[in-house]
């Protein structure tokens, strides 16, 4: 899994929040298009991979990978938090 859509997802929500702070209110209004940035890049948090999947299975991939022998991906992540593409 790659963490690029994560990384990208969040600088684009702290760069149009940190717009809409300088802004001040005028940037929520309907009629300003950061308010629809804002929503659009709000909307990324639902899509998949979300962010505590996609973090959770890179961590358990490092650990793994240096500490194999206590951190198989078997026995260290429950069923619930493995999708079903993950390959170790």
């Amino acid at each position: 899994m790659r963490l690029s859509p994560v990384e990208v997802f969040c600088t684009a929500i702290t760069a149009v929040e940190t717009a809409i702070a300088a802004l001040g209110n005028p940037g929520l209004t309907r009629n300003n298009p950061l308010e629809r940035h804002r929503r659009d890049v709000l909307a990324s948090r639902v899509h998949p991979p979300q962010d505590d999947a996609a973090l959770l299975v890179a961590g358990h991939r490092v650990l793994a990978t240096y500490m194999p022998e206590t951190h198989s991906p078997e026995t260290y992540m429950p069923e619930t938090y493995m999708p079903e593409t993950y390959t170790p």
